[in-house]
C-alpha cells in the first residue's frame, strides 16, 4: 500500500489533503463514472522533481512524473511515518481491554493529520489475563474496520516478563 505524506508552506492546506487522501474507504469494486477521484501534485522527496498521484475510491491508481507542476503546487510528497511504539494517544491506552472503536479511530485518524500512516499499538508488562484481554480487544476492532486495520499491522509487546 503507497501512503503520502504532504508538507507545504501552507501546512493546514497539506494536512488537509492528506487527511482527503487517507481517508477514502478502500474499493475493491470497479471504476464508475461517479467515481470520487483526487489528483495531487507536488515534489517527490527523494529527488525533488514533480509528480502527481491520482486517487480513485481510496487507492492509488496513477502516479505520473510531470515536467512542470500547476501554480501554487509547493507540497512535498513523500512516504508516510511509521511509530513502532506508541503506548497511547489522545488519552486513550492499549492495555486493559477498554478502547471501544470511536477511540482506536480517533487515535488512527490523529495520527493520520500528523503524516503518521503506521503504528503498533504497544502493550506494557502486564499480567498474561490482562495482556490477552488486550489483545483480544484490539484484534477484534481491527476485524470490524479493514480501514483502520491498514494502518496497525501488528503490535509492540514490551516488557521484563520476556525475559524470564
Amino acid at each position: 500500500m503507497n501512503n503520502f505524506f504532504l508538507l507545504g508552506r501552507t501546512v493546514c492546506t497539506a494536512l488537509l489533503v492528506f487527511t482527503l487522501l487517507l481517508s477514502c474507504k478502500k474499493s475493491t469494486t470497479p471504476m464508475d463514472d461517479d467515481a470520487l477521484e483526487i489528483v495531487i501534485e507536488g515534489i517527490y522527496y527523494a529527488d525533488n522533481a514533480p509528480i502527481q498521484i491520482t486517487v480513485k475510491n481510496g487507492m492509488i491508481s496513477e502516479i505520473e512524473r510531470p515536467a512542470e507542476l500547476g501554480q501554487g503546487n509547493n507540497y512535498l510528497v513523500a512516504p508516510g511515518l511509521i511509530d513502532h511504539q506508541v503506548n497511547g494517544y489522545l488519552s486513550h491506552s492499549f492495555v486493559g481491554g477498554d478502547l471501544d472503536a470511536a477511540g482506536l479511530k480517533e487515535v488512527t485518524e490523529g495520527f493520520w493529520k500528523k503524516g503518521i500512516t503506521t503504528y503498533l499499538p504497544t502493550l506494557t508488562t502486564q499480567t498474561d489475563e490482562v495482556l490477552l484481554k488486550s489483545f483480544e480487544n484490539i484484534a477484534q476492532l481491527l476485524e470490524d474496520d479493514e480501514h483502520l486495520a491498514q494502518s496497525i499491522p501488528g503490535f509492540h509487546l514490551e516488557g521484563t516478563f520476556y525475559f524470564s
